[in-house]
């Protein structure tokens, strides 16, 4: 499959399926990763009342998140002794699909719902336990959270767990306040990020709400607020299985060299660095 590299996607939202299907799936990017696993993005339209499939199995593990309207999660494999097959998903709310667990979905809201899902494959981990199906909700009110009046920046951890292909799952919400940003820096995992609130300006061009974010290991990136309201935004970090001590270090290195074209981040980048050979 074609390597991913960075990238950035403007969804327009909310949008329609065509007349004649109740829904639209509409692909955003799928290739593999440095780290030699598959990754892929889509956005979907689903009218009320419908499905997408029936309910299924299959090998990849899933997140879908909710951009608008609402759905209802149909959950074979929920326990017996609980009483409902079925979880209603409002915007801002999202779930994880371990690889082989029964899913589908209905539409449940007048104007078509629209969701975004990032799917992902790799060898499978040999370590166990593995993250277990689960349903979050991104913070609602982005002025619950004191943002850091020392650079503006604020995140708020949602869950960290290995999975069947992924050495870590990471999930956290960030907070950028007007006109604060970090500085250009490299990451030794692949990121996902989906704009919630506000608007950031990335690889040199400008996202809104709804915009997505892919950033590929060991390439350099940053982000800024250039506007007057916080911003607001959904993080996955995928680390992967393959990437080896030496292949970090090389990155580490790669980042730190980066961050001397702006000195005022050579300590901080210096101390990131060492936590991260400890890690």
């Amino acid at each position: 499959m074609p390597k991913l590299t960075s990238q950035i996607h403007q969804l327009e939202i909310p949008f329609e399926p065509d007349a004649d299907h109740a829904w639209k799936p509409c692909h955003i990017f799928n290739g593999s990763t440095s780290d030699n696993w598959v990754l892929s993005c889509h956005v979907s339209a689903l009218r009320q009342g419908k499905s997408p499939h029936p309910p299924h199995r299959h090998p990849e593990e899933e997140i879908l998140l909710v951009l608008a309207g609402e759905i209802d999660l149909i959950l074979p494999d929920r326990p017996f002794f609980q009483d409902e097959k079925r979880y209603r998903l409002k915007r801002g709310r999202f779930v994880y699909y371990p690889a082989g667990y029964a899913h589908t979905l209905e539409a449940m809201s007048e104007d078509p719902a629209n969701y975004i899902m990032l799917k992902w494959s790799s060898y499978p981990t040999r370590k166990t336990p593995h993250m277990q199906f689960g349903i979050f909700t991104t913070i609602e009110d982005s002025s619950e959270v004191n943002i850091d009046t020392g650079n503006g920046f604020r995140t708020h951890l949602m869950f960290e767990e290995r999975t069947a292909y992924l050495r870590k799952l990471h999930c956290h919400t960030s907070i950028l306040a007007p006109h604060s940003g970090y500085s250009t820096h490299i990451d030794h995992y692949d990121v996902v990020i989906i704009i919630l609130e506000g608007e950031v300006v990335t690889l040199g061009e400008k996202l809104r709400p709804n915009g997505v974010i892919y950033y590929a290991a060991g390439e350099p990136h940053g982000m800024k607020n250039p506007g007057e309201t916080t911003a607001r935004y959904l993080v996955f970090e995928f680390h992967g299985i393959h990437a080896g001590f030496g292949d970090r270090c090389r990155i580490w290195i790669r980042s730190l060299l980066t961050r001397l074209s702006d000195p005022k981040d050579l300590i901080k980048g210096l101390v990131r660095f060492v936590k991260r050979l400890r890690s």
